[in-house]
């Protein structure tokens, strides 16, 4: 069996009766006006942050030396120079090596000691910052100044949206403004 469908428009009565009620919603009412922005203060709130702090090495890396890797590399340049050296070489090998041994053994000693006093110093401090939480916005309107918070400065302007209290029917409207935040 074929059936097709059958489709209904809503009568005209009917359309204009909702019609009516959406008109007479107070959303309907609003408007958008814009008012003069009389100041904004930043709201300042101290905030705890932790923050690495590196300070230089206390003392600067001396360049005089203990003498024990003098002794160490003399030690061993005597002992590799003796066993080198032959016949009356050997005395002469000896004393090459106990003098070539002493001066690198120095300079070893030397470098390692400035390698170990250089390194920084480093602490995780706690550090007390202020932060910027909002604004609170002076602003007038058809006279009147009103005072709002805002989570970001709103400039020399501010959007504001015009609701109706009452019905205009039971006589002058009162409106009530707010504020609403603009993109930049």
């Amino acid at each position: 069996m074929n059936k097709k469908a059958v489709t209904r428009r809503p009568s005209l009565p009917l359309l204009l009766c909702g019609a009516a009620v959406l008109a007479a919603m107070p959303w309907a009412a609003q408007a958008d006006e814009w008012a003069r922005v009389v100041s904004s203060t930043p709201i300042v709130q101290p905030v705890t942050v932790q923050r690495q702090v590196c300070a230089p090495p206390a003392t600067p890396p001396s360049p005089t030396s203990t003498g024990v890797g003098a002794v160490i590399g003399a030690i061993a340049g005597g002992v590799i120079g003796n066993a080198i050296g032959g016949g009356s070489g050997r005395d002469l090998a000896t004393g090459a090596g106990i003098v070539g041994g002493a001066i690198v053994g120095n300079q070893i000693e030397s470098s390692n000691r400035a390698q170990a006093q250089a390194a920084q110093q480093c602490t995780t401090q706690n550090v007390v910052e202020s932060r910027v939480i909002g604004y609170q916005v002076t602003w007038e309107y058809a006279g009147k100044q009103y005072i709002t918070h805002m989570a970001q400065d709103p400039g020399a302007w501010v959007r504001v949206q015009i609701i109706p209290i009452e019905p205009a029917a039971l006589g002058p409207t009162p409106a009530a403004a707010s504020p609403v935040p603009m993109p930049r």
